[in-house]
């Protein structure tokens, strides 16, 4: 819930932000609430959507670099739509007791056909009037539509475990297992893995959202 017991409202525009102690804010992700319940908050984010990215002053990203040539480099958070594919995001409440959280996201075609899952592993998220705030674990799964899965970014992952700014050693031990948890759900085919929502379509009359005035502000933490 936001402040106040508030939720989100269906169709309104939110943003999803990814801060990391190193370089602060690096990504910006505008959608549109589908649900906010329950089971979790559930947000659609269309080919076209406004989104930014940190990468360097040239346009250059982190993996297209070494690690010393990206530390070394101006950065700014530069336009990135999303272009690939339609994404339909849950963002389930906190398990009691659970010390790493994740989200699903169901990747779709342009024509609407259901590509595969993707479990981002990431912190739990503060809410602020417009969007949310979380960490992410870098680690993450990809759970093709047949439930085959594997695992994905292993080795950002293990270097920013070694540097400990965002999560220690002992936590990474907790957000593996909570991929490991994910993963056994796909091989099961137990929710969100059993086919909820991957014939989902939109409201039509839903354009493709931009970031929210304030999606700049200083972190909800």
């Amino acid at each position: 819930m936001t402040a106040g017991g508030r939720r989100f409202a269906p169709g309104q525009v939110v943003v999803r932000r990814y801060f990391r102690a190193r370089n602060g804010l690096i990504i910006v992700q505008a959608c549109r609430v589908v649900s906010d319940d329950e089971r979790g908050l559930l947000l659609w984010m269309p080919v076209g959507s406004r989104n930014r990215r940190i990468t360097t002053v040239d346009g250059r990203r982190y993996e297209q670099l070494s690690r010393a040539e990206w530390d070394a480099a101006d950065k700014v958070l530069a336009e990135h739509p999303t272009r690939r594919h339609h994404i339909l995001m849950l963002m389930p409440p906190a398990p009691v007791g659970a010390v790493a959280w994740h989200s699903v996201f169901w990747f779709f075609e342009p024509d609407g056909a259901f590509a595969g899952w993707y479990v981002n592993l990431e912190s739990p998220a503060a809410r602020w009037s417009d969007g949310l705030d979380l960490v992410d674990y870098d680690l993450d799964l990809w759970v093709s539509p047949d439930r085959s899965w594997r695992w994905k970014d292993e080795e950002d992952f293990e270097t920013a475990t070694r540097e400990g700014l965002d999560w220690s050693g002992e936590q990474a031990v907790d957000i593996r297992a909570e991929g490991m948890r994910l993963a056994k759900r796909a091989e099961a085919a137990e929710f969100p893995f059993d086919g909820t929502w991957c014939d989902f379509r939109p409201d039509p009359q839903w354009q493709a959202p931009a970031p929210p005035p304030g999606w700049d502000r200083p972190p909800a933490w």
